[in-house]
This record gives C-alpha cells, structure tokens and sequence, in this order.
C-alpha cells in the first residue's frame, strides 16, 4: 500500500484563507440585504430575486469555464430543482425575518 498523500501546508493555508474571508463576506451581504428591504422599500421577493441574479451572471461564465456545456448534465435533475427550491424560500424567508 501506498502511503496517503499529506497536502502541502501552503494548500492549506489558502483554503482556510479563502474560507475565513467568505465567512466575512456572507454576513455583509446578509446585512445589505435586510438594509435594502428595510430602508429602500424593496420587498423581500425583489432582494431574493436579485441576490440570485447576479449570483447566476458571476457564477455562470466561471461554470462554463472549468465544466463546459457538460456541467449541467446531473443525473438527479428532480433532487437539484427541490433543493434549488428551498433554498430559495429559505433565503426570502431570511430576508423576511
């Protein structure tokens, strides 16, 4: 038996640095969101739509990028629609509260 490659320590570094600054990020973007429904007169349907909008226009070109036109073959079409769904609700639901 071979031995289990150990990752290098720089590997690990980037991700625990990639991970702590989304970490940052998500709790700022949740707060622009509840600002927005609250102060800009926007309903909480309106922010959700646009949270997942422009989430689409920046994730799509890099999806494309690295998977190609074969990205989007699931085998589970059913199980990606009913968990795209309640995250979406759970997300208005967020902005809601």
């Amino acid at each position: 038996m071979s031995p289990t490659p150990v990752p290098e320590h720089q590997n690990l570094a980037k991700g625990l640095a990639i991970m702590a600054f989304a970490m940052m990020i998500l709790p700022c973007m949740d707060a622009i969101a509840k600002f927005m429904a609250t102060f800009q007169a926007m309903s909480p349907g309106q922010v959700t739509f646009y949270r997942f909008f422009f989430q689409m226009v920046l994730t799509l070109p890099l999806l494309l990028t690295v998977g190609g036109a074969d990205a989007f073959k699931v085998k589970r079409p059913w199980m990606n629609l009913l968990r795209g769904v309640l995250h979406a609700a759970a997300t208005l639901l967020f902005f809601t509260a």
